[in-house]
C-alpha cells in the first residue's frame, strides 16, 4: 500500500503519545515554543526518542504503522539501519529486545551521525534496553532464527544493490518460522517509473517485486497496485491519486508498505 494522507485516528493517538516523528521538544505548539525560549528542553522533555534524528514527514505514518504491525512484547525485534531512530527506543520501553543492525558511521548521511557512546547514552535515558549493532547485517553473526520480527523503514532504497540481496537474504535466515519482515519503501515521484531520472541525490526507485524474490518470502500484507515493480502497478493510476496520498512537503516522495512473513510453523 501507499501511506494514505489521512492518517487513521490510532495512529494519530500514537504520535501523540510518544511525540512522533519529530520529537516533543521540536513541536510547533505554544508549549514546545516557550520552553525552546527558556532553554529548558532537557528539564521538560527527559524522555524524548524521537527528538534525535531528523526525519521525513513521512514518518507519521511509517512508524505508527510499523508498531502495530509487530508481535506483542516481550519480542525479539531487529531493525535494519535505524540510526537514532525514535521507534526503536519507544519499542524497547515497552518491553521488546531490540537490536539495531546499523553499519557505523563511515555509512551514515551527515543529518543521521552521532559521537561514539551518544547512541547508549540516550537508551539509558529514555530508559530503554535496545542495543546497537555497529556493522553490515552479515558481519553481526545472528543466529539462525534467532529473531521473531524484524522491520526496516526507508532505508532500503538508499543502498547498492548488493547490500539489499543481502539483506533479504540475511533476514530470511535470522527470522524464526512465522516471523514477519515489516518494511516501508520510498517511492520518489522524481524518477523512474514517473520521470525518465533513473536516480536522485537520496537513491532509486526499488522494484519491490524484485527484492521479494531474493527470498523465499511470502508477501501478508501489501497491495500490489501500490508497489512499484508489480505487474499490477501502474504509475499513471498513482500520480491520479496524489491527493490521497502522504507527501513529504520538502521532498516528493511517497511511502510504500508492505508485510512478508518466512512461512513455517511458529516456535
Amino acid at each position: 500500500m501507499i501511506a494514505p494522507k489521512a492518517l487513521p485516528s490510532d495512529y494519530v493517538r500514537w504520535n501523540a503519545t510518544y511525540g512522533s516523528p519529530f520529537g516533543f521538544r521540536n513541536r510547533n505548539d505554544l508549549k514546545a515554543q516557550i520552553v525552546r525560549r527558556l532553554g529548558l528542553e532537557d528539564c521538560c522533555f527527559p524522555i524524548d526518542p524521537f527528538a534525535h534524528q531528523t526525519n521525513s514527514a513521512t514518518r507519521a505514518f511509517e512508524y505508527p504503522w510499523v508498531a502495530k504491525q509487530l508481535p506483542a512484547p516481550p519480542s525479539s525485534l531487529l531493525e535494519i539501519g535505524g540510526g537514532l531512530s525514535g521507534l526503536q527506543f519507544v519499542l524497547g520501553r515497552v518491553g521488546h529486545r531490540v537490536i539495531n543492525v546499523d553499519p557505523g558511521q563511515s555509512e551514515l548521511r551527515s543529518g543521521w551521525k552521532y559521537s561514539d557512546g551518544r547512541y547508549d547514552r540516550l537508551a539509558r535515558s529514555i530508559g530503554s534496553s535496545v542495543v546497537l549493532q555497529p556493522s553490515k547485517i552479515d558481519a553481526a553473526q545472528f543466529s539462525s532464527e534467532q529473531f521473531d520480527a524484524a522491520y526496516c523503514i526507508s532505508v532500503l532504497e538508499h543502498l547498492p544493490s548488493c547490500d539489499v540481496a543481502t539483506i533479504f537474504k540475511e533476514v530470511w535466515r535470522v527470522l524464526k518460522p512465522g516471523g514477519k519482515f515489516i518494511l516501508t519503501v520510498d517511492l520518489f515521484l522524481n524518477l523512474i517509473p514517473f520521470s525518465q531520472r533513473s536516480k536522485n541525490e537520496y537513491g532509486v526507485n526499488l522494484n519491490v517485486a524484485e527484492c521479494i524474490a531474493m527470498a523465499p518470502f511470502k508477501m501478508i500484507s501489501g497491495r500490489p497496485s501500490e508497489l512499484y515493480g508489480f505487474e499490477r502497478f501502474d504509475a499513471q493510476q498513482v500520480l491520479a491519486r496524489l491527493e490521497d496520498y502522504l507527501i513529504d512537503p520538502d521532498y516528493p516522495v511517497l511511502t510504500q508498505a508492505l508485510v512478508l512473513m518466512k512461512e513455517g510453523p511458529t516456535s
